[in-house]
Protein backbone atom coordinates (compact mmCIF):
# COMPACT_ATOMS: atom_id res chain seq x y z
CA UNK A 1 0.00 0.00 0.00
CA UNK A 2 1.58 3.15 -0.71
CA UNK A 3 1.27 6.42 0.92
CA UNK A 4 -1.45 7.81 -1.61
CA UNK A 5 -3.04 4.74 -2.20
CA UNK A 6 -7.11 5.88 -1.82
CA UNK A 7 -8.32 2.73 -2.75
CA UNK A 8 -11.17 0.97 -0.35
CA UNK A 9 -8.03 -1.62 1.29
CA UNK A 10 -6.12 1.80 2.16
CA UNK A 11 -8.72 3.40 3.53
CA UNK A 12 -10.03 0.30 5.36
CA UNK A 13 -6.16 0.05 6.55
CA UNK A 14 -6.10 3.54 7.86
CA UNK A 15 -9.59 3.12 9.71
CA UNK A 16 -7.74 0.25 11.45
CA UNK A 17 -4.07 1.55 12.59
CA UNK A 18 -4.16 4.94 11.88
CA UNK A 19 -1.82 7.35 9.33
CA UNK A 20 1.63 9.18 9.79
CA UNK A 21 0.88 12.80 7.96
CA UNK A 22 4.04 14.59 6.63
CA UNK A 23 4.06 18.41 6.60
CA UNK A 24 5.72 20.39 4.06
CA UNK A 25 8.32 21.62 6.47
CA UNK A 26 9.41 17.71 7.01
CA UNK A 27 7.55 17.44 10.44
CA UNK A 28 5.71 13.63 10.78
CA UNK A 29 2.93 12.76 12.64
CA UNK A 30 0.74 9.97 13.86
CA UNK A 31 -3.10 10.55 13.56
CA UNK A 32 -6.46 7.96 14.02
CA UNK A 33 -9.29 8.82 11.02
CA UNK A 34 -12.14 11.83 12.83
CA UNK A 35 -15.08 12.83 11.60
CA UNK A 36 -15.95 12.20 7.88
CA UNK A 37 -12.86 10.44 6.97
CA UNK A 38 -13.74 7.89 9.80
CA UNK A 39 -16.83 7.77 8.58
CA UNK A 40 -15.77 7.30 4.65
CA UNK A 41 -12.61 4.90 6.30
CA UNK A 42 -15.46 2.68 7.72
CA UNK A 43 -17.85 2.12 4.94
CA UNK A 44 -14.41 1.42 2.73
CA UNK A 45 -13.61 -1.64 5.15
CA UNK A 46 -17.18 -2.79 5.03
CA UNK A 47 -16.79 -2.78 1.27
CA UNK A 48 -13.37 -5.36 2.07
CA UNK A 49 -15.15 -7.30 3.90
CA UNK A 50 -18.22 -7.98 2.26
CA UNK A 51 -16.14 -7.96 -1.27
CA UNK A 52 -15.49 -10.82 -2.81
CA UNK A 53 -11.65 -10.34 -3.11
CA UNK A 54 -9.48 -12.05 -0.48
CA UNK A 55 -8.87 -10.23 2.59
CA UNK A 56 -5.02 -8.62 2.72
CA UNK A 57 -2.57 -9.77 4.67
CA UNK A 58 -2.14 -6.07 6.31
CA UNK A 59 -6.02 -5.64 6.82
CA UNK A 60 -6.21 -9.12 8.31
CA UNK A 61 -3.66 -8.73 10.95
CA UNK A 62 -4.76 -5.08 11.91
CA UNK A 63 -8.25 -6.78 12.90
CA UNK A 64 -6.34 -9.33 14.61
CA UNK A 65 -4.13 -6.98 16.56
CA UNK A 66 -7.63 -5.00 17.80
CA UNK A 67 -9.73 -8.49 18.86
CA UNK A 68 -6.26 -9.54 20.68
CA UNK A 69 -5.95 -8.21 24.28
CA UNK A 70 -2.48 -9.23 24.65
CA UNK A 71 -1.15 -7.58 21.46
CA UNK A 72 1.93 -5.68 22.74
CA UNK A 73 1.64 -3.11 20.07
CA UNK A 74 -1.83 -2.19 19.76
CA UNK A 75 -3.38 0.26 21.92
CA UNK A 76 -6.65 0.12 21.15
CA UNK A 77 -9.28 -2.55 21.45
CA UNK A 78 -12.46 -3.68 19.18
CA UNK A 79 -15.83 -3.68 21.32
CA UNK A 80 -18.95 -4.26 20.30
CA UNK A 81 -21.83 -2.68 21.73
CA UNK A 82 -25.74 -2.20 21.37
CA UNK A 83 -26.06 0.67 18.39
CA UNK A 84 -29.19 2.19 20.72
CA UNK A 85 -31.22 1.62 23.82
CA UNK A 86 -34.66 1.03 25.27
CA UNK A 87 -35.30 -1.25 22.61
CA UNK A 88 -34.96 -4.96 21.75
CA UNK A 89 -32.77 -6.45 19.15
CA UNK A 90 -34.34 -7.34 16.49
CA UNK A 91 -33.53 -10.88 16.68
CA UNK A 92 -35.71 -11.07 19.56
CA UNK A 93 -38.58 -8.77 18.40
CA UNK A 94 -39.07 -11.08 15.07
CA UNK A 95 -39.32 -13.90 17.76
CA UNK A 96 -41.84 -12.07 19.86
CA UNK A 97 -43.64 -11.54 16.98
CA UNK A 98 -43.79 -14.59 15.77
CA UNK A 99 -44.26 -16.45 18.44
CA UNK A 100 -47.38 -13.89 18.80
CA UNK A 101 -48.44 -14.97 15.25
CA UNK A 102 -48.53 -18.87 16.38
CA UNK A 103 -50.41 -18.34 19.50
CA UNK A 104 -53.39 -16.25 17.50
CA UNK A 105 -53.27 -19.15 14.74
CA UNK A 106 -53.69 -21.21 17.69
CA UNK A 107 -56.90 -19.30 19.77
CA UNK A 108 -57.32 -16.01 17.36
CA UNK A 109 -56.90 -13.88 20.62
CA UNK A 110 -54.35 -11.18 20.14
CA UNK A 111 -54.46 -10.05 23.47
CA UNK A 112 -53.81 -13.47 25.50
CA UNK A 113 -50.63 -14.08 23.08
CA UNK A 114 -49.39 -10.85 23.82
CA UNK A 115 -49.35 -11.29 27.66
CA UNK A 116 -48.04 -15.20 27.19
CA UNK A 117 -44.65 -13.08 25.40
CA UNK A 118 -44.31 -10.65 27.85
CA UNK A 119 -44.18 -13.66 30.36
CA UNK A 120 -42.09 -15.87 28.05
CA UNK A 121 -39.41 -13.51 26.77
CA UNK A 122 -39.69 -11.47 30.34
CA UNK A 123 -40.14 -7.83 28.68
CA UNK A 124 -42.57 -5.07 29.20
CA UNK A 125 -46.00 -4.95 27.32
CA UNK A 126 -44.97 -2.10 25.55
CA UNK A 127 -42.03 -3.96 24.09
CA UNK A 128 -44.25 -6.67 22.93
CA UNK A 129 -46.45 -4.31 21.86
CA UNK A 130 -43.17 -2.17 19.55
CA UNK A 131 -42.13 -6.15 18.32
CA UNK A 132 -45.35 -6.63 17.08
CA UNK A 133 -45.96 -3.09 15.64
CA UNK A 134 -42.61 -3.66 13.86
CA UNK A 135 -43.03 -6.98 12.29
CA UNK A 136 -46.57 -7.96 11.93
CA UNK A 137 -46.28 -7.11 8.56
CA UNK A 138 -43.32 -9.79 7.63
CA UNK A 139 -44.21 -12.64 5.34
CA UNK A 140 -43.38 -15.05 7.93
CA UNK A 141 -45.66 -13.49 10.37
CA UNK A 142 -47.90 -13.52 7.71
CA UNK A 143 -47.85 -17.02 6.93
CA UNK A 144 -48.02 -17.92 10.68
CA UNK A 145 -51.54 -16.16 10.67
CA UNK A 146 -53.06 -17.90 7.73
CA UNK A 147 -56.27 -16.48 6.64
CA UNK A 148 -57.30 -15.01 10.03
CA UNK A 149 -58.43 -10.99 9.79
CA UNK A 150 -56.04 -8.62 9.89
CA UNK A 151 -55.12 -8.15 13.44
CA UNK A 152 -53.76 -5.42 14.76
Amino acid sequence: MTMHDTSDEQLAFEFLAGRFEETQIGQVSFEYLAGDKEQEARAALVRVLRGDQPLSHNVRFRLAALFDTAHSLEEREFRISFRSKGRPNNAIALEIALYIAAEIALSANLKRAMGSAADRYNVSSATVWRAWSDHKGSELVRQMIGNKPDIN
